[in-house]
């Protein structure tokens, strides 16, 4: 016993002087672009934001970048977008703009991000797939208690291999684009012709008489679909477009200049989506 102990005892001296001092450098990384927003085939005032990170340790929002010149083009029509007068960094289409399902959209921005007096130039792609149609919605009894199954009916486009973003929610509460309850591929279900598909009902306190339930399907590229779960994930739950998107998710921005060394973060989507509304007979 004794010299097990020793032994241990001389483990524990080696370890302890083989530790060395490590100095981790937290000085604040030098700022990033960092741009979100996304089109979809409603009508609405549609935005992109942009501005200039924070540093690592700043308890300050991302800086509103107020000089930039924002367009948005489908190859044929070019749309220039507007800064919007009260929130900085945030740029607008007109009120009426919608985008066409099976379309690609570029985004153009022009900025001098480091003041040096020469404006860059960034752009970013996005494709807007078809719509999956939401015929009609209807709430039955499930096995688990208080939480009813939503019945969909519709149909997916057949040529087309994305994800859908599923959301749910209740009585007008909001929800944002991070705020999904699941993402899966088209190709999930068996055949185009959605027949009586079951989603648990999950919302807030259950499901009650007179509820109003909105049900929604977003048609996602399987590249925006990774990077909104990826940002989801990375910033637990919270809204990047206030927050700031997390500079370790993947971008789709690029700067026009190769030799431009900006650090880059953000993402330009397009997509399309259907909903319907249900209005629950009973308590669940």
């Amino acid at each position: 016993m004794k010299t097990l102990g020793n032994t241990a005892l001389l483990l524990l001296i080696t370890l302890v002087s083989c530790t060395e001092r490590i100095e981790i450098n937290t000085s604040d990384a030098a700022p990033r672009l960092s741009v979100f927003g996304y089109i979809t085939n409603r009508v609405a005032t549609h935005t992109i934001t942009i501005t200039r990170t924070a540093g690592y340790f700043s308890t300050q929002p991302p800086e509103g970048i107020n000089n930039a010149a924002v367009t948005l083009s489908d190859g044929n029509i070019t749309h220039l977008l507007a800064r919007k007068p009260d929130a900085a960094g945030v740029y607008c289409t007109a009120p009426n703009f919608y985008g066409t399902e099976n379309t690609t959209y570029t985004l153009n921005i022009t900025l001098d991000f480091d003041n040096d007096g020469t404006p860059e130039q960034y752009t970013a792609q996005a494709h807007m797939p078809g719509a999956t149609r939401v015929d009609s919605i209807k709430l039955q009894p499930s096995v688990m208690p208080r939480i009813p199954n939503l019945l969909l009916y519709g149909e997916v486009p057949d040529y087309q291999k994305n994800c859908l973003a599923v959301y749910l929610s209740k009585n007008n509460e909001h929800e944002n684009i991070f705020e999904y309850l699941l993402i899966l591929t088209d190709s999930y279900f068996n055949g185009h012709i959605i027949n009586g598909y079951a989603f648990p009902c999950f919302v807030d306190e259950g499901v009650k008489k007179s509820d109003t339930i909105l049900f929604r399907v977003n048609s996602f590229s399987s590249d925006f679909a990774a990077f909104i779960s990826n940002a989801r994930g990375e910033t637990g739950g919270s809204n990047p477009i206030f927050d700031g998107p997390p500079v370790d998710v993947q971008t789709n921005i690029t700067a026009v200049d190769k030799n431009n060394t900006t650090g880059i973060a953000g993402y330009f989507g397009a997509f399309a989506w259907d909903e319907k509304i249900t209005v629950s007979d009973r308590d669940f």
